[in-house]
């Protein structure tokens, strides 16, 4: 029988698999920070699911990469970084209310310079 936790790893894999691959086909949800959840909870419960992540042909390197030297590719940190930015500019020229614009400046801010100071893969 199944123990809870290991129901909840495999829960949080299959909900942050699903996330990802909607994520593939719309570009404001990311699809590799829900693809590292997934082989993060695969890792604890579902060998599988884990192997074939790493094994993937497309998403494989960049996971493998994350896992082994906490890289991410020069592609994904200019995108990440321009959606961000863009996405802080709409908010502002749509006049949202202020609070909103200093706190997601403020993280994305934080987002960025974290993203930016990764290695590069």
């Amino acid at each position: 029988m199944l123990s809870l936790q290991h129901c909840l790893y495999i829960l949080i894999a299959i909900i942050t698999l699903a996330l990802g691959i909607v994520g593939v086909f719309l570009p404001l949800l990311p699809t590799t920070p829900f693809l590292i959840i997934t082989l993060w909870a695969a890792s604890k419960s579902s060998p599988r699911l884990e192997a074939w992540l790493i094994n993937h042909k497309k998403l494989g390197p960049p996971l493998v990469a994350w896992r082994t030297h906490k890289a991410i590719p020069k592609l994904g940190k200019w995108l990440a970084c321009i959606m961000m930015t863009l996405s802080w500019c709409i908010l502002l020229i749509k006049q949202s209310p202020p609070i909103l614009i200093i706190s997601l400046g403020a993280l994305f801010l934080g987002v960025g310079i974290y993203i930016v100071t990764r290695p590069t893969a």
